[in-house]
């Protein structure tokens, strides 16, 4: 049986969806593989959510119910999403999970209903999507941060960027 987190402090800050993006540089798409793995931070997938509360199987084992933070307003957590669950205390308990993402560049084509495609890639864009710059037309240059979903096989932008 894994070991099991639980943590019930609520954070005082909410990290911008930027931010999460800079600090998930190793998790970006195209990264070194061999980037050290940090021991403030696990990935792990969100298998229950409960408000703004989320439990995660974390890799490597164990599980941990913390708050998501770093999230777009109205953002709605998923079974399946893909998370860091970050230890910021000195205990090393796990402490919150931010988004785990992964940066598509290319080419912007809009599709139907809630559907894109950046470089070709089929990504969900959904109203809480953060959109930075102005779209001009289909195949506009676009940076989408997205969230894979396991279950659902899927990519979901929390922020696009149009624009060079």
């Amino acid at each position: 049986m894994g070991q099991r987190h639980r943590r019930r402090s609520v954070l005082k800050g909410v990290v911008g969806v930027a931010a999460v993006a800079a600090a998930a540089a190793p998790a970006v798409a195209g990264s070194p593989a061999s980037a050290a793995p940090s021991r403030r931070a696990k990935p792990g997938l969100v298998t229950h959510v409960t408000g703004l509360s989320v439990e995660v199987e974390l890799d490597g084992g164990g599980t941990a119910s913390v708050p998501a933070v770093g999230f777009p307003d109205g953002w709605r957590m998923r079974t399946g999403d893909v998370v860091m669950v970050m230890n910021s205390d000195a205990d090393g308990s796990p402490d919150h999970a931010l988004p785990f993402v992964t940066a598509v560049s290319g080419p912007f084509q809009p599709g139907p209903r809630s559907e894109a495609h950046v470089d070709g890639r089929r990504i969900r864009i959904l109203p809480e999507t953060v959109r930075n710059g102005e779209r001009r037309t289909g195949g506009s240059h676009a940076v989408a941060f997205c969230m894979e979903n396991r279950h659902e096989s899927v990519l979901t932008a929390t922020a696009v960027r149009f624009g060079g």
